[in-house]
């Protein structure tokens, strides 16, 4: 499944900048610039935590690395 959002751009990479009850905010890089996304907490697939990496989309994260339930 990852292999296929990949393919269709949907999947971003970025870094965990707050976590907080129902949200975890993203800043990642899109052509130089630097932004930030609100992913639901619900919706992802492992626990992050700030300053960790992960792949997300809009609905939610699916992979977090550098620890998490699902590392």
């Amino acid at each position: 499944m990852v292999n296929e959002m990949l393919i269709a751009g949907l999947l971003l990479a970025g870094t965990v900048d707050h976590v907080l009850e129902e949200q975890v905010r993203v800043e990642y890089t899109l052509r130089n610039q630097d932004l930030w996304m609100d992913v639901a907490l619900l919706e992802s697939t492992c626990e992050p935590i700030e300053g960790m990496h992960v792949l997300f989309y809009q609905d939610g994260i699916i992979k977090c690395f550098c620890g998490g339930k699902n590392d």
